[in-house]
């Protein structure tokens, strides 16, 4: 019996025309007409809000982005039991997961030996680009079937979870369908000697968004497996739990292919502050346009010599979250001409509180539209350096786990008032003393202050 992996009995015509438009949303909008119309609306609903989400993400629209976040939050909670029991067929040895658009995007291989032609045939209809395979846990896995297994074609994403022998490697990079990789992610990465050169190789074919994952990286291996790449084969690069020694983040700063990187991640990461110091003094990140920097124990004086030694110019997204920063000393460094560009700041969870020192300037972010704020101990005494802030371009603004009085509550709601452009405004986990609930207008709260705690 033919698996179904669309909603709802879709119509084989719209299902057909998904999966052969794969990046396309007009069929997807389709099937989210079709499903309204027989009483489906939250699924349609899903639909819809999850390509108005990837095309602002693409577009960088990053004041559009949370309240569509916020909605796909809440009809995946609706829908997720639909999902799962309708359009995640039941597969030997296959894991389904994550949504894009929409629909199913990822299937996890976990048994090859499980697959026969009947499935192949109807992954033909799988309408996601992420493919995810286990070579730790599955080792049944013939790579040579797999580089030339059709479904291949369609994928964009590849995930590898394990170590890849050379004669694996090989075949990958013999593969007819790889040369459309956009995304790959490896997680625990392990070469021999003899399967880097073949890495190297199959890397420089591409132009990829490359993810490594809980992996020690010493400064040899980090050499031979990014060293040889041209500039231009990443865009991306991202690294998180990986182990790293003095020694690898100054071959990491040294790599030409760091200048010419729109993306990098670095999260928890076990650096020793002078080590990351190290690293942010040496490194060079003159196109990147997305930073994020979190759990990474990153002092105030890293921090001051990444925006000195790095021309940020082109940065419009940046995530300092997890680090002991100060709120009041990030806002006062970015705000400072520096990085013009910055259209997304979050700053969630820093752990440095300290005596704010306001500067005798305003802190100018021509073009951020979305500001984060969460956990950080805010305070009335912060409040004061958000009135420095010139920010005519903000739409969205959270403030999580903030403390105040009535003299805090009113500076804020005065700068509040200085934003023009301002639609969409959450401050949640908020304790407020009884004044402070008072500058309020009276009656019930504004729809923007939740899960408040009144001091009394």
């Amino acid at each position: 019996m033919p698996i179904s992996m669309m909603p709802m009995d879709t119509p084989n015509d719209l299902a057909n025309a998904i999966v052969a438009n794969r990046q396309e949303d007009a069929p997807r909008l389709i099937l989210a007409d079709w499903l309204e119309e027989h009483h489906h609306a939250e699924r349609a609903e899903l639909i819809r809000v999850q390509c108005q989400l990837a095309a602002a993400t693409a577009r960088r629209e990053f004041g559009a982005i949370p309240p569509l976040e916020a909605r796909e939050r809440e009809l995946l909670r609706i829908c997720d039991p639909t999902i799962r029991m309708h359009e995640c067929p039941l597969v030997p040895g296959v894991i389904w997961g994550g949504m894009a658009r929409g629909l199913l995007d990822v299937c996890r291989i976990t048994n090859w030996r499980t697959f026969d032609a009947a499935f192949t045939r109807e992954m033909a209809q799988f309408p996601g680009e992420t493919l995810s395979i286990d070579t730790e846990r599955d080792r049944s896995l013939d790579f040579a079937d797999l580089a030339f297994w059709p479904p291949l074609d369609a994928m964009r994403e590849l995930h590898i979870e394990g170590p890849l022998e050379l004669l694996q490697l090989e075949a990958l990079e013999d593969s007819p369908f790889l040369p459309q990789l956009q995304r790959l992610k490896w997680k625990q990465l392990q070469l021999t000697a003899q399967a880097v050169p073949v890495w190297n190789r199959w890397i420089s074919k591409q132009r990829l968004d490359l993810s490594i994952q809980q992996t020690g990286l010493t400064a040899h291996f980090l050499g031979r497996l990014l060293g040889p790449l041209a500039a231009e084969s990443l865009i991306a690069l991202r690294f998180s739990q990986c182990r790293m020694h003095t020694q690898s983040l100054l071959m990491l700063a040294s790599l030409p292919l760091m200048e010419r990187l729109i993306a990098l991640d670095l999260s928890d990461l076990r650096f020793t502050p002078s080590e990351l110091e190290t690293l942010l003094e040496r490194i060079q990140l003159n196109n990147v346009e997305q930073l994020r920097l979190t759990n990474l124990m990153m002092s105030h004086e890293a921090f001051q010599l990444l925006t000195e030694s790095s021309p940020l110019s082109l940065l419009q997204s940046c995530d300092l979250s997890g680090n002991p920063l100060s709120v009041p000393r990030v806002l006062t460094t970015l705000g400072q001409g520096r990085i013009p560009n910055l259209r997304r700041l979050t700053l969630n969870r820093l752990q440095v509180h300290e005596p704010v020192r306001l500067p005798d300037f305003s802190l100018i972010y021509p073009r951020l539209e979305v500001l984060h704020v969460g956990d950080c101990g805010f305070t009335t005494a912060t409040i004061p350096i958000l009135t420095q802030l010139e920010a005519p371009e903000l739409t969205h603004l959270t403030l999580d786990g903030v403390r105040l009085n009535r003299s805090g509550m009113e500076r804020l709601l005065a700068w509040l008032g200085r934003l023009p452009k301002l639609r969409s405004l959450s401050i949640r986990h908020a304790i407020l003393t009884v004044d402070a609930a008072h500058a309020l207008t009276p009656g019930t709260a504004p729809d923007w202050l939740n899960q408040v705690q009144i001091l009394r």
